[in-house]
């Protein structure tokens, strides 16, 4: 009799569950967790972005960490948008480490022709709408600032729907060559005006050569404005 009872209690705790140590697995949505707060970390706060993570085989079992996941990118670039690697590890007695794919589309609002241009034509506001794009497709770059664009000149013809960049746009031309202009010149003393005539073309801020129409002199002047060059002596 007692014989039978030490080989029930013996069975018993052979198939207990307590008899024996589970093994406890680290869940695949803490270490997409740790994959979002690391690009979040590392990203302009102000930025409006999306990620997309690529699910890990439903087989792979990771011993669980004590800690909490770190996750890092290889390499010292920073976070763009595209397609990127995102490595998650643990750095316990357990240690492990796993490399998940990650797609992180960054969102930009930018300004988009609304109908084809020429070349030299001047970009009006009309002309302009703003659109909110994946910056992952824009490589030539974009432009986000309204007053970079009004009243520039398009550098060749350009079709609507076009993403503008600062590539794509330049400066007006103010003065032309041959173009009869006014030359200033003045201080806290004194404002002369002559006229004058433009020998090269020029944008704003630019200096150019200029004649005295009076003197028959050329001097170097700033363009100012159409039609208007400064000098300073």
């Amino acid at each position: 009799m007692l014989t039978k009872k030490l080989l029930l209690l013996l069975i018993t705790g052979l198939f207990s569950t307590h008899g024996y140590a589970q093994t406890h697995y680290q869940t695949h949505a803490a270490i997409y967790q740790a994959v979002k707060t690391y690009i979040a970390g590392n990203i302009d706060s102000s930025s409006d972005y999306d990620i997309s993570i690529a699910p890990l085989d439903s087989r792979l079992q990771l011993p669980e960490c004590s800690e909490h996941l770190q996750a890092f990118k290889p390499g010292e670039q920073p976070l763009q948008a595209g397609r990127l690697s995102i490595g998650v590890r643990c750095g316990t007695a357990s240690k492990w480490f796993i490399f998940t794919s990650v797609t992180l589309k960054i969102y930009a609002n930018v300004w988009v022709l609304t109908q084809p241009l020429r070349r030299g034509q001047i970009l009006m506001r009309r002309h302009l709408v703003r659109e909110r794009r994946d910056t992952a497709h824009l490589r030539q770059g974009y432009i986000k600032r309204l007053e970079l664009l009004e009243n520039k000149q398009a550098k060749r013809n350009l079709t609507a729907g076009t993403v503008l960049n600062t590539g794509l746009v330049t400066e007006p031309v103010l003065i032309k060559r041959g173009e009869r202009i006014i030359i200033r010149a003045a201080d806290s003393a004194f404002d002369i005006r002559m006229q004058g005539l433009a020998l090269m073309n020029g944008i704003k801020g630019q200096s150019i050569n200029v004649k005295n129409i009076s003197s028959g002199r050329t001097v170097t002047a700033k363009v100012i404005k159409s039609g208007l060059v400064s000098v300073t002596y």
